[in-house]
C-alpha cells in the first residue's frame, strides 16, 4: 500500500541555532562500501568477506547492514538511494534520513511537483507522522525536492533565497563529501586505465592521502603556515618517506655467485659479452 503526504504551505520561520557550541567539521572517509550492480537476486555483497548484504528494491532502495551503523545517527544520501521505503528502514534502526528525491516517486503528492505557477523562492512542504516531504523553486523551471524523516516543521532559513532548513541542513552535511572530492581532485594519483580494481586502487590511495593529510594537521598544524600548497608539500614528503626506504633495500638486494660475474663482466666490458646498439646496462 502506498502512502501519500498531505501538502500545506510553509508559513512559520523557526530557526534553531546554537552559536555557544558549533559542530566540529573534520571532512575526512571514514567508511566505504563498493557498489558493483545489483545482483539478479535483488542483492549486493559488501565485500567477499561479509555473509551481510544490501537488499535492494524500487521500494525501499538500499538498507545498511544492521551492525555496519550505529543508532541515533542521521544518513544524507542522493536521489539515487533515497526513497520512502528506505526512510522507513531506517526509522526502524532508530536512524534518520536526509536527502534530495527524484520527481518520478510515486509517494510524492503531485501538488509538490506543479511550479508553474509557483513564486520563486517559494517552498511547500507535505508531511506524514513520520516523513517530511519539500519542494524549494530556486529560480524558475527548477524544482528541488528532498525528504526527511529528521525534519518536523516547515522552518525556513533566514537568509535571501528562504532555503528550508532541510535544505540548508543537507548541503552542510552533503559539503563533506562535495569537498572531500575537491581536494582529491586537486591532488590525484589517477591515471587512464579500463580496469576497474585498479581504478578502486587509485580512488583508495588517494582518499588515504587526504585523510593523513588532515591528521597530519592535526598533529602538526603549524608545518608550512600560510602557504597556500601545503597539501602539495604534504604529499611530495609523504612521497619520499614511503619510496626512499624502497630505494635503499633494492641496493642491498644479495646476488648469486652467477649474477654478480655476469654485472661485474658487463661492467668492465668484457668483449665476451654481446652489445647491442641502443641497449645500455642501468648500475
Amino acid at each position: 500500500m502506498k502512502r501519500r503526504f498531505t501538502a500545506r504551505e510553509a508559513l512559520d520561520l523557526v530557526v534553531a541555532t546554537n552559536s555557544e557550541h558549533p559542530a566540529l567539521r573534520v571532512r575526512t572517509q571514514k567508511r566505504l562500501q563498493i557498489f558493483s550492480g545489483i545482483q539478479k537476486n535483488g542483492q549486493i555483497l559488501w565485500s567477499s568477506t561479509h555473509t551481510e548484504t544490501l537488499r535492494y528494491s524500487p521500494a525501499k532502495g538500499m538498507t545498511p547492514g544492521p551492525t555496519h551503523y550505529a543508532t541515533g545517527n542521521t544518513v544524507t544520501c542522493d536521489n539515487f538511494f533515497t526513497s520512502y521505503g528506505l526512510a522507513e528502514e531506517l526509522l526502524k534502526r532508530k536512524m534518520a534520513l536526509v536527502g534530495t528525491i527524484r520527481r518520478n516517486k510515486p509517494e510524492l503528492p503531485p501538488q509538490l511537483l506543479q511550479i508553474k505557477h509557483r513564486a520563486l523562492l517559494s517552498s511547500l512542504f507535505a508531511f506524514t507522522k513520520t516523513h517530511t516531504a519539500v519542494s524549494y523553486v530556486p529560480k524558475q523551471g527548477k524544482n528541488v525536492l528532498l525528504l526527511s524523516t529528521k525534519h518536523r516543521e516547515p522552518a525556513l532559513s533566514d537568509t535571501e533565497k528562504k532555503k528550508p532548513v532541510i535544505i540548508t541542513d543537507y548541503n552542510r552535511c552533503k559539503g563533506g563529501v562535495n569537498n572531500l572530492d575537491k581536494v582529491v581532485g586537486t591532488y590525484s594519483c589517477r591515471r587512464r586505465t579500463c580496469r576497474w580494481p585498479v581504478v578502486l586502487f587509485y580512488s583508495l590511495v588517494d582518499v588515504s592521502t587526504f585523510n593523513s593529510f588532515v591528521l597530519w594537521l592535526a598533529v602538526d598544524p603549524s608545518r608550512n603556515q600560510g602557504k597556500t600548497f601545503r597539501q602539495r608539500l604534504f604529499l611530495e614528503e609523504l612521497g619520499k618517506a614511503l619510496v626512499m626506504p624502497q630505494i635503499s633495500r633494492r641496493q642491498r638486494i644479495p646476488r648469486t655467485p652467477s649474477t654478480s660475474t655476469t654485472m661485474e663482466d658487463q661492467q668492465q666490458g668484457d668483449p665476451n659479452t654481446k652489445k647491442e646498439e641502443g641497449l645500455h646496462v642501468l648500475h
